[in-house]
């Protein structure tokens, strides 16, 4: 059995679940106001296709009991024109909900993407990426159906059940007893599958989340799998997953099966009855022919008119819990976000903007602690470390030390636990993030190239505006030189349209970097953070880019996080980590001779 790849959350109570599931649809009709007209349309559409559906029995009663009359051909003609207008009402009815159900769906789609560009890294390391892209693709079509193809399903069982039983009175209330004798076990029968059937779903949908995130995992990492000769394991673990499957969805269809089987012959049961003591009444003359062809008919609609009621209502909680999924996955952290954006709206941004065309570069750290959620034991432990002026720092230390960490705060992806990170006096988790963004050009470990050109990539580290709705090439070029990646760019046939593949799987390490880098300096940075960015570079490569950021180093702080000597020793300062702290600060010069650079450079050379 493959391991679960996902952390099932605690059954919430009954109270609870209601609580949620109210929360929820209010959530739901608030985003569907929008399309509360085409709704309104869309109901009534229904409202007529459903009475012309429950006239059929009349009509059908009025054909056997009429047939020989002289105005016969006009009561035909008069039942085709019912019939044509319910068949124009379903085609309003199909559309009008239909539209509003994928003009929901897109709210919500953009509500849960945008949440996620806005929620804080350290959310993304502790969710499934599975569970996100359920959420955002199955979860969003059955929650968007809630307020328009599973409230008219409702409805229209609702009509047939209700409306029915009272036509039935009408018609014969001798024979009311005999037909909806089957209501009470087929409603009891419905309840109990819908029951089970939501426990199959939750089951399966957890396993396919499983399923989803191990199929993203290992096809990203395919080289991985590749290499280590895991392509049979990996092939069994999957199907494994698809087995269960398989038998979840047997299971659920074993008893839909059943229940439809029941169904079919508590209705044909039903029905027999009804013929068999109207027969009776007729041979009494107590009833036509005609007014029993309606009754039994209209007894159909009402049975599968209650049936309906309940699978209405399975789907309509099936849906809200869907809703509730999605809600709650946009709500996680929304709290500190708010907080943050808050403070950030009285951040004066002009203010800061001034002081830092007449001050040097400033990045403070006042003894900040950080904890990953997911881990008990601190990364940082009480860091204090002042980087001041413009020329180029070394953040070194040990696998593990808290360099990558370190970066993550110093641009705003991760928020202290405890402590202070200044840029410029501010505090980096108040300011304005695009602000912040405009500052700081960073350039990852894992460089992040999206499918596109070379172009796309380099022009994608400016910060759309108004302004610029798109980048000049003379402004990509100028970053790509200052990065020294032109060269090799231009010697491509297509030159800065090149594609790099999904990841910058067409590039090579050292050409990866090099665009990284042009994306971090194309609209001149204020502060340029790197993190290893010499690692995939050759002796040679790496001394153009050591030369490269001293030049960047003149006009701007530069703080690279490495193991790299060449980049230590072409630092103005080294700053060592060790244990979540800053333990030495020096030249490469001074350092080495203490000793203090002994445990990096081994490091580096288990690295190598």
């Amino acid at each position: 059995m493959p391991e679960a790849d996902t952390v099932v959350a605690k059954e919430p109570t009954k109270a609870e679940l209601k609580q949620r599931r109210r929360a929820a649809f209010r959530r739901l009709v608030d985003m569907g106001k929008p399309e509360a007209a085409r709704i309104a349309v869309g109901l009534t559409a229904l409202a007529v296709n459903s009475a012309t559906n429950l006239s059929f029995p009349w009509i059908l009663g009025q054909a056997v009991d009429r047939a020989g009359e002289e105005n016969y051909s006009a009561f035909v003609t008069g039942a085709a024109g019912v019939f044509l207008v319910g068949s124009l009402a379903s085609w309003v009815r199909v559309y009008c909900l239909g539209t509003s159900t994928e003009r929901i769906a897109s709210r919500i789609r953009k509500l849960i993407f945008n949440s996620y560009m806005e929620k804080d890294v350290e959310f993304f390391e502790s969710s499934s990426s599975g569970e996100l892209m359920t959420v955002l693709d199955k979860d969003v079509s059955t929650a968007a159906e809630m307020l328009t193809e599973k409230l008219a399903g409702g409805l229209r069982s609702l009509n047939s059940s209700f409306n029915g039983s009272i036509v039935l009175f009408s018609i014969a209330p001798q024979l009311c007893g005999v037909s909806l004798a089957m209501v009470p076990v087929v409603g009891i029968g419905a309840m109990t599958l819908s029951k089970y059937s939501r426990k199959l779903r939750e089951k399966a949908r957890e396993l396919e989340t499983s399923m989803m995130s191990f199929a993203l995992e290992r096809v990203g990492g395919i080289s991985t799998v590749r290499l280590n000769g895991q392509e049979e394991r990996e092939k069994a673990r999957y199907g494994d997953y698809t087995d269960q499957c398989y038998e979840l969805s047997a299971q659920a269809h074993y008893a839909q099966g059943g229940f439809m089987s029941f169904l079919n012959v508590a209705t044909n049961a039903s029905l027999l009855a009804v013929l068999f003591v109207g027969g009776g009444l007729i041979a009494r003359g107590k009833m036509t022919a005609g007014s029993l062809t309606r009754f039994a008919m209209t007894s159909v609609f009402v049975g599968l008119g209650f049936s309906g009621l309940s699978t209405a209502h399975g789907d309509m909680l099936r849906s809200l819990d869907a809703a509730d999924r999605i809600f709650q996955v946009v709500d996680k952290g929304a709290a500190g976000q708010a907080k943050a954006q808050a403070k950030a709206a009285s951040v004066a941004v002009v203010k800061t903007a001034t002081a830092e065309t007449k001050s040097p570069p400033s990045l403070v750290l006042d003894k900040v602690v950080f904890s990953h959620s997911s881990r008990t034991d601190p990364v940082l432990r009480g860091l204090s470390l002042r980087i001041e002026g413009f020329g180029l720092t070394a953040v070194v230390g040990k696998s593990g030390a808290g360099k990558s960490t370190l970066l993550s705060l110093l641009c705003g992806l991760l928020r202290p636990s405890s402590g202070a990170v200044l840029l410029d006096g501010s505090q980096v988790t108040d300011m304005p993030r695009g602000w912040l963004q405009s500052k700081c050009g960073v350039v990852e470990q894992r460089v992040g190239l999206f499918s596109g050109s070379v172009r796309d990539n380099i022009a994608y580290g400016v910060i759309p505006s108004s302004e610029t709705p798109q980048v000049p090439i003379e402004d990509v070029v100028a970053a790509a030189k200052a990065a020294h990646a032109h060269d090799f760019i231009s010697s491509f046939p297509e030159g800065y349209e090149t594609p790099v593949g999904e990841g910058g799987s067409r590039l090579s390490g050292g050409q990866s970097a090099r665009v990284a880098i042009a994306r971090a300096v194309i609209r001149s940075p204020r502060y340029l953070l790197l993190d290893e960015a010499t690692a995939a570079l050759d002796q040679e490569n790496e001394a153009e880019i050591v030369s490269l950021l001293q030049g960047l180093a003149v006009s701007r702080a530069v703080v690279v996080f490495t193991h790299s000597e060449a980049l230590m020793k072409g630092a103005a300062r080294v700053v060592v980590l060790k244990d979540g702290a800053a333990a030495h600060s020096g030249t490469y010069a001074e350092l080495k001779t203490a000793g203090a650079l002994d445990a990096v450079l081994c490091t580096k050379v288990e690295r190598q």
